[in-house]
């Protein structure tokens, strides 16, 4: 005799389910976790990476522990003020000081746990989309934690892991306050998106995209939907616009950078791709662009089936495509009239996209997988297809783990400990100058002020910079005034080292691989 099932039998069968779904969700998330933080601190055992980036941003958090607010330690002045970018990495950088921690130990462990918290969010909207999560999560986990495009921002001292966390955890708690509309979480998402602005210009792409997103709700009335639509553009954009302003009235200085019109064109968009396709199949291969193509033709695929799915899927994944659209729109934008090297820095800054399309891609595919009855045979095969398109993702992982382990990510300090170059800029008499063609980094790894050897070109627009034969002059007079040296680095910088030891009549001191020591007689009145 067959024994009936009772409703209470029913809901304990439904908690017992949902407990076990919780806990594998629990266990990936957490093995994603493990996994990243031990790649992460594998990656940095011989520091922090650094950049030009970074010295801006450790230079400003220095200056304002010694008492100078956030200005630079390079450059033209002795204290330019911060306003390329914009001030809260700074001010989380200059926290170090209350660890017992430098300030390049601090960054290395604060982007190890922006690291676990970006996995974290990644579990979080992942657990939107679904109650049985835990399949897309793993292939959502694998595809961030096998780029190692992403990985290598997180192993440096830059700031968009605080961005990309600040941005996602955003977009997760506006997810929830269009599914319940709770006003605390509302103000909760302003104030991330608003943290997320404050770290990089182009953060503002989260708080547009949320006031897009509440615009088009359609749970509240045409009046109220206004309301909510201004009251969160204030909150998410207002600290911004707060500190341009300040730069404009005070500084006089918007972001130290000159306007133009120089469109993203073919060349930028197969850069993109070229970007795009390597988060699959690594730095090394040829096939970057026709992996980002075809990457792009899915993403477009697995948003229509998850748009047409309906209920979480569909508010989860509007949420995340409108942020996509807005923030690749507003690169090209930035590209376009802002700063023309942008393109060549696209594996850095379509960083914040790779979780996103994480999420879409493994939520797509795990609702084909529960489409049973339709797929028949192809249900096999489809995670199996899957497999094989990540296959090179972990290798190349492995292979730059190696690497970073041995050699570390960019420029670490340890690498340039040996170097004669810097060692001369170190012990130049304090009284001398000293001007380099990548003042940031040796000031980074000297801790000397250094003045920028001017270009020949606008670094922003690469265009022929009109005030050069002005500060070629102006760095003529200071050299033969006060006597110096120019550290010079052989790259597409111009003028080339012998063009400008000819106009400035320098005599090389030390030569070695890594750069050059060209020194300046001092003139005597």
């Amino acid at each position: 005799m067959l024994s009936k099932t009772t409703p209470t039998d029913q809901t304990a069968l439904v908690v017992d389910d949902y407990a076990r779904q919780r806990h594998l969700l629990v266990a990936v998330a957490g093995a994603g976790v493990l996994v990243a933080v031990l790649l992460q601190l594998i990656a940095t055992r011989r520091g922090v990476g650094l950049q030009e980036d970074s010295a801006a941003y450790i230079g400003a958090a220095r200056g304002l522990l010694h008492g100078k607010g956030l200005t630079l330690p390079f450059g033209e002045s002795l204290a330019t003020p911060l306003t390329r970018y914009p001030p809260f990495y700074p001010l989380l950088l200059a926290g170090h000081a209350i660890t017992p921690l430098d300030v390049f130990g601090y960054a290395r462990w604060l982007n190890t746990g922006l690291l676990a918290a970006t996995l974290i969010l990644v579990a979080l909207i992942c657990r939107t989309m679904s109650r049985s999560a835990a399949m897309p999560l793993a292939f959502a986990s694998l595809i961030v934690v096998g780029s190692t495009r992403f990985i290598t921002v997180y192993a440096m001292a830059m700031s968009e892991p605080v961005m990309i966390v600040a941005g996602l955890a955003s977009l997760y708690l506006l997810m929830k306050y269009l599914a319940d509309a709770r006003p605390q979480l509302l103000f909760a998402s302003a104030t991330l998106a608003s943290l997320a602005a404050l770290t990089r210009y182009i953060g503002v792409a989260y708080g547009v995209a949320g006031a897009i997103l509440l615009a088009r709700s359609r749970t509240q009335t045409r009046h109220r939907r206004a309301t909510l639509v201004v009251a969160y553009l204030v909150g998410s954009l207002g600290p911004l616009a707060a500190f341009i302003a300040y730069n404009v009235l005070v500084v006089h200085d918007t972001a130290n950078r000159s306007l133009g019109f120089h469109p993203s064109g073919l060349r930028n968009l197969s850069r993109m791709l070229d970007t795009l396709g390597s988060w699959l199949v690594g730095t090394e291969s040829s096939a970057q662009g026709i992996a980002g193509l075809v990457l792009c033709v899915t993403l477009v695929a697995a948003v229509a089936a998850l748009i047409r799915r309906g209920g979480a899927h569909r508010a989860t994944a509007v949420v995340l495509v409108v942020w996509l659209v807005v923030y690749l729109v507003l690169v090209e934008l930035a590209t376009a009239i802002v700063d023309a090297t942008t393109a060549g820095d696209y594996p850095r800054i379509l960083t914040p996209a790779l979780p996103v399309v994480a999420v879409l891609l493994a939520s797509a595919l795990h609702q084909l997988m529960s489409m049973r009855s339709r797929l028949g045979r192809l249900r096999l095969a489809l995670p199996i297809a899957c497999v094989v398109a990540l296959a090179p993702i972990v290798p190349e992982a492995v292979r730059w783990g190696r690497s970073a382990r041995i050699n570390g990510v960019a420029v670490t300090r340890p690498a340039w400990a040996s170097s004669r170059v810097l060692r001369t800029a170190r012990e130049t008499p304090r009284g001398e100058v000293i001007y380099s063609n990548d003042a940031a980094m040796v000031y980074l790894l000297t801790g000397r002020h250094v003045f920028d050897v001017p270009s020949d070109r606008d670094v922003s627009s690469l265009r022929r910079n009109s005030e050069f034969d002005a500060q070629l002059a102006r760095m003529r007079r200071r050299l033969a005034r006060r006597g110096g040296i120019v550290v010079y680095f052989d790259n597409a910088f111009t003028p080339t080292r012998r063009q400008l030891t000819d106009a400035l009549r320098l005599r090389e001191v030390v030569h070695e691989r890594s750069g050059t020591v060209l020194r300046a007689a001092r003139q005597h009145p």
